[in-house]
């Protein structure tokens, strides 16, 4: 199953369909909001699930080889998965924040539907940081998995090395970031998935009662 993270670029459009739809006079309004749910939440919360699924999983067999120094080739193969899949793309959250301050200025924070909904937006935001535990710490994360992969072309062990020539590291980097995906399979993704879970099931409230 490939998961594509692009939720994010969603975010502007739906924002201007939800306030549109808090305008409405009480009785359309009602009926637009359940069907806004079901067509636009709805889906984003299946594919936030698959991908908290797929991410749990793959991070942990990460850390597992990681720990146990086995299967190379499968190791360097997750680290540039999740590198691919976890970058945030610039104009997105350049865009999600031209709209929040919109919303802001407008006053539709205000209402109860549309302030649901912010907080269910910076929840995902919340995650995605969550999910993103080497690039959240380090800057050098894509030059790591090139001298990594390098290593062992040349026939050395990655695990062993003390300090990686292309980066600056404050210790030995295999480890600094076996260390940043323990955290986030331990502590970081399971905690901003509560947090965007209840966020998701505040505004389902908000949006079809």
């Amino acid at each position: 199953m490939t998961l594509d993270f692009d939720i994010l670029s969603q975010i502007p459009r739906l924002f201007k369909e939800l306030i549109s739809i808090v305008q409405e006079p009480l009785e359309a309004q009602r009926k637009r909001r359940n069907e806004f749910f079901k067509a636009e939440i709805a889906p984003i919360h299946e594919s936030m699930t698959a991908i908290n699924e797929d991410y749990m999983a793959s991070f942990s067999e990460l850390l597992g080889l990681l720990e146990s120094q086995g299967d190379i080739a499968k190791t360097i193969e997750l680290l540039k998965k999740r590198r691919l899949a976890l970058v945030t793309k610039r104009k997105d959250v350049l865009a999600y924040g031209e709209v929040l301050e919109n919303v802001k200025k407008h006053g539709y924070i205000r209402q109860k539907e549309v302030n649901a909904f912010v907080d269910f937006a910076d929840s995902i935001r919340s995650y995605m940081r969550g999910a993103s535990p080497v690039d959240a710490r380090f800057s050098w994360y894509s030059g790591f998995i090139d001298e990594f992969e390098s290593l062992v072309r040349r026939g050395v062990s990655p695990f062993g090395v003390a300090r990686f020539d292309s980066i600056t590291t404050s210790g030995p980097p295999v480890e600094l970031v076996r260390k940043a995906y323990a955290e986030a399979v331990q502590n970081e993704i399971p905690e901003a998935w509560k947090q965007y879970s209840k966020a998701f099931h505040a505004l389902r409230l908000k949006l079809t009662s």
